[in-house]
């Protein structure tokens, strides 16, 4: 699980399609970047263009992706990479328009491309004002490619450089992330709890609140591979009472999973969770079917190779088994006879 969030770019306008004339600093151009100089200007003419294109790109960026906007968004975007690519940014100069693409190649899930653009425009200047974002989103190109190593090398290089708890909190989750996809688990843990600490200490944003539940999802996974499954079963009765019917690790917009199956762990989890709570014999069984169906898709899709399987196994003869026995189990006495034509609805 890697949760997406685009770092501090709020566009207060949607912006036409023209030429950007003025060198002022907008709202959507990276944090602690500054136009350039008369001086600056003076010594080199290109400069005050390069700036403009940069503003322009940035505000086509920063176009709002919320309901009704998509298809002005996707517009935007393939504007800007017009631009960008008319402009022959790959190869500029100026890194910042080097960022920009990349970036932009990210935003249209363009991850080679915007692998090939970030990783030498990021060596050429790691330190740059404008890299902290630029870092970010090599992250999430090799977060969607599999490439956890080197997702983990991005986020550190980010958090390196970035002093704001506010925007730290996302790379620690998803560093979290990486460090258990490559068995790094101890590491994992302590990362989880770190973005849990933190996201705990900033005032209340949809953001913050997000991060926890995805730290505390991601901390009952990891310590359930960890090989500490009350730990687990607590933190994923957590996750569950803040995440009501598993909807933001089931459909959240912002979170993805690679391989595509591990989610299927998550709902596993939290499957068990409510089948354990389960007062009715009758809702236990079908929570226990349905942990046995996410941890049935886990070991039919999972790699060979891959590490979580032999547990994943363990979880789904573990889940028939209860199944097997809450269905022999009567109702407590109180509770109403059951509709054979009435299905209880499950929450996801």
């Amino acid at each position: 699980m890697t949760t997406l969030r685009r770092l501090a770019r709020k566009t207060l306008f949607v912006v036409g399609m023209g030429a950007v004339t003025s060198s002022a600093p907008t709202a959507s151009v990276a944090r602690a970047e500054t136009p350039p100089s008369a001086w600056d200007c003076a010594k080199d003419p290109s400069v005050r263009r390069t700036w403009a294109l940069h503003v322009l790109v940035r505000e086509l960026m920063a176009v709002s992706n919320d309901d009704g906007m998509q298809n002005v968004r996707s517009a935007s975007l393939e504007r800007a990479r017009d631009v960008l690519e008319g402009a022959a940014a790959e190869k500029s100069p100026d890194v910042r328009l080097r960022f920009d693409l990349g970036e932009l190649y990210e935003l249209r899930d363009m991850h080679e491309r915007a692998i090939e653009v970030l990783r030498p425009a990021l060596e050429a200047a790691p330190t740059h004002a404008g890299a902290k974002d630029a870092w970010v989103s090599l992250g999430y190109a090799y977060a969607k490619l599999g490439r956890q190593r080197e997702e983990r090398d991005a986020y550190i290089e980010f958090l390196a450089r970035e002093p704001d708890d506010r925007h730290r909190i996302t790379a620690l989750l998803n560093l979290a992330e990486a460090e258990m996809h490559l068995g790094n688990l101890d590491e994992a843990v302590a990362r989880y709890r770190e973005s849990l600490r933190i996201s705990a200490t900033i005032p209340f944003s949809s953001n913050a609140h997000e991060t926890s539940v995805l730290a505390v999802w991601g901390l009952a996974v990891a310590l359930d591979r960890a090989g500490d499954p009350a730990g687990a079963m607590e933190q994923a009765r957590l996750a569950t009472m803040w995440d009501v019917g598993e909807q933001l690790i089931g459909h959240g917009p912002s979170v993805f999973f690679v391989p595509s199956y591990e989610r299927s762990f998550y709902l596993g989890l939290a499957a068990m969770v409510h089948a354990r709570d389960a007062r009715d014999p009758r809702l236990a069984a079908m929570y226990w079917a349905r942990a046995e169906s996410q941890w049935n898709i886990y070991v039919a899709s999972a790699d060979p190779a891959d590490r979580w399987s032999r547990l994943a196994r363990a979880h789904r003869d573990k889940s028939r088994a209860e199944k097997l026995a809450a269905e022999r189990r009567p109702a407590p006495p109180g509770l109403p006879a059951q509709n054979p034509n009435s299905v209880p609805t499950l929450p996801y």
